[in-house]
Parts: structure tokens; sequence; C-alpha cells
């Protein structure tokens, strides 16, 4: 056999190809459990409380000159001191238009002897306020009071107002007492007297409460549709007739009485006699000459009739004479006269 040939040189490399298109995205596996949660930790310790804020502002700063009140917030009193017999007052220091100033409070402890809050003209008087004592509420006007208009307990809500319309008292929110303004009275502060230690008064609002003007009256509404007329109600039965009563028994006949005589016809009376005549009357005055139309000449009087004969009576009664006299023709029948043919 012949010696094999050498092996050729290796040609040059081809051409990388083009990379094909990437291959879809696998489905998303499904998500596995929920691992058990762990145990809560242990609470630690409450820390240590802060320092208490300072009092925020109000519309009215409180003012004392005594040691057994204190101010626990700005719009709060209590006494911490003292003796129960003698009040301690507590006053603001604004003072607001005799007729646009409110006062509202809490009662919040009270427990013995007395206890009143109000508005005041001078910071001395209770001029329009409360009173509370032995559960009773008393209205202070002008500097006293009267007999109770109610009953308070703790809690309760009070509120005095003063208005150009008048003085208004309310307890929780319900009016308990109204009266006019004081005319001698220029402008109103907050005053307050807490007698037994420990009791307190908080919540409080006091300020300038002027009413606004009334707005115009609103446009009359349209009158609403006339519903439907409701349906005729039923008429109700008519109930069962009662029973006729029985028909009494008739009684006897009485007997017939018998008939009286017939009385003698009476006499005729007498006629009577004739009056005397009438005295004539004066003469009127003689009227005007009248100026009309002379008016037709009247018909000739005639003589009177003769009244009717008939047989058993007596003539007639002869008539009244008549004018001018004239000639009659007298014509007789059986049943009078009559008359007719006159010449003059």
């Amino acid at each position: 056999q012949g010696f094999q040939g050498f092996t050729g040189f290796t040609g040059p490399q081809g051409f990388q190809g083009f990379t094909g298109p990437q291959g879809f995205q696998g489905f998303t596996g499904s998500t596995g459990p929920q691992g058990f949660q762990g145990f809560t930790g242990l609470t630690g310790p409450q820390g240590f409380t802060g320092p208490s804020g300072i009092n925020g502002p109000a519309l009215f700063t409180l003012t004392t000159s005594t040691s057994d009140l204190t101010f626990p917030t700005s719009n709060s009193i209590k006494k911490i001191s003292g003796s129960s017999a003698s009040g301690s007052k507590a006053n603001s220091v604004e003072y607001y238009p005799f007729n646009s100033t409110f006062l509202s409070f809490r009662l919040a402890t009270h427990t013995s002897s007395d206890y009143s809050a109000g508005l005041s003209k001078d910071g001395l008087e209770n001029t329009y306020g409360f009173d509370f004592q032995s559960t009773n509420i008393y209205l202070y006007y002008g500097g006293t009071f009267g007999s109770p208009v109610g009953n308070y307990a703790t809690g309760d809500f009070f509120t005095v107002v003063a208005q150009s319309s008048g003085v208004y008292w309310y307890k929780n929110g319900s009016l308990i007492g109204s009266n006019s303004l004081i005319s001698s009275v220029t402008k109103l502060n907050l005053i307050a007297n807490i007698y037994a230690v420990n009791d307190v008064m908080d919540q409080i609002a006091f300020g300038y409460t002027l009413q606004g003007l009334t707005g115009p009256t609103g446009l009359r509404g349209l009158t609403g549709f006339t519903g439907p007329q409701g349906f005729q109600g039923f008429t109700g039965f008519t109930g069962p007739q009662g029973f006729q009563g029985f028909t009494g028994f008739t009684g006897p006949q009485g007997f017939q009485g018998f008939t009286g005589s017939t009385g003698p016809q009476g006499f005729q009376g007498f006629t009577g006699f004739t009056g005397p005549q009438g005295f004539t009357g004066f003469q009127g005055p003689t009227g005007g000459i009248g100026t009309g139309p002379t008016g037709p000449a009247g018909p000739a009087s005639i003589q009177g009739y003769y009244g009717n004969f008939y047989s058993n009576v007596t003539q007639g009664i002869t008539g009244a004479t008549g004018g001018t006299p004239m000639t009659l023709n007298n014509t007789v029948h059986a049943n009078g006269v009559s008359i007719s043919g006159s010449r003059i």
C-alpha cells in the first residue's frame, strides 16, 4: 500500500452563529405554608412618669390672696387647707361686659358646708351665681338668694350667662332660672368661694359671649303636597234589634156621662149709648194757592139705594143722603131696587 498523504492544513474557524432567543420563564411555584408565629416577648418595666407640663393658656387667669386654695390646672380650683367654716375666695383677673359674659363649671367635689360660684360686679359680691348647700341649689341675684330651685349631685355642670336679653341659669344644659339684668352692673368677673377642705371646682370656662345679630327671616318654604285621602273605615255592624216589649192590657172603657140639658138662651144685651161727639180740632193754616191744572169734573152724586126686600124681614137701613138731587126712575125687582135711566 502506498504512503498516506499528509493531513491538510486546518481551515480558518467559521463565524460564530447568532444567539437564539431566550426561552420562556417557567411558572412560579406555589407559596409554602407560613411558619408559626414566635412567642411575644416579656413586657418591659414601666418607665418613670415625666414631669407635669405647665398650665396651658386660657381666656382667663385665676387668682387668689389665700394659701388655702391651689389651682391644679388653669381652669380648676381646690381647697387644700384652712377651716371649713369660712370660705376661701378666688377670682378671675379679667372682667367682661355686663351683658356679654358667661361662666360654666363642674361641681367636681363637694363634701360639706357651703360652696358658691358665679359672676361678680366687683370681685366681692356674687351678683349672678349659684350656691350649693345640703344638696340644695340656690340662685344668687344681686348678692342674695331665695328658696332652693332644685338639687345637685357630684359631677353636675352649671352655667350662668348674662346677655342683653337677661340673665339665665342652667344645670346640665337645662334652664333652671332667669331674670333681668341689674342696671347698676357695668362689668363682671369670676368669683368662687369654697369652704370644705378637698372640695374641687373644675372644667371652668369663663369669657365673653356677645350675641350675634339676628339674621333675616328665611323664605317661606313651599307648601307640601296634600297627602292622599285615607280609606274610609268600615261601617260597624248593626247590632241586633232589641225585643219589643209586651203591649199593656187595655183597661175597661169608662161609662159615658149623661148629656146635660140645654140652658135657656141669654138675653140680648142693650145697645150701648152713643158717645159724645169729639171736639172739632183747630183749623190749620190755609195752604198756599196751588198752581196745578184743574182736574176733570167728577161724576154727579146719586141717591143712596134702598136695601133689598125679603119676606119676613124688616126694611133695610136707609142709605146715606147723596149729593146734588137728581130725578131717578126706579124699577122694582123681586130681589130689591135697581137704578137705571137718570136725568139731570
